[in-house]
């Protein structure tokens, strides 16, 4: 994994900046403006890479938030960032299979699909 992503996020987080994904896009809470100038320019060179680190560290990270029950979008959406990040090198095997792991113990499926 990127180490400019993962000290990017800690910057921000070590701030007071909520960051998150939802709905595939990038979203920052930054009360008070503590988002400089520079910080914004390297989220932006870095979108998709916070994107998919975010999603990682929400799926598959030991530890990561079990309690979480994922509607179908929410689910084909991490499904498809962690996928992406393992055949592109970003994750490894042993933390993809944690992810997908994670994706479908909280799937919350359809219940019209159970049929």
């Amino acid at each position: 994994m990127s180490e400019i992503i993962v000290e990017l996020l800690d910057e921000l987080r070590g701030r007071g900046v909520a960051v998150r994904v939802e709905g595939g896009e990038l979203l920052i809470k930054d009360p008070g403006g503590k988002v400089t100038k520079g910080l914004r320019k390297k989220l932006r060179r870095h979108k998709s890479e916070v994107i998919t680190q975010i999603t990682i560290d929400e799926v598959a990270r030991p530890g990561a938030h079990k309690n979480r029950r994922l509607n179908d979008d929410e689910f084909t959406e991490k499904y498809l960032i962690l996928m992406k990040a393992w055949r592109t090198g970003f994750i490894d095997t042993d933390m993809k299979d944690s992810g997908l792991d994670f994706l479908l113990g909280n799937w919350k499926i359809n219940p019209a699909l159970r049929q």
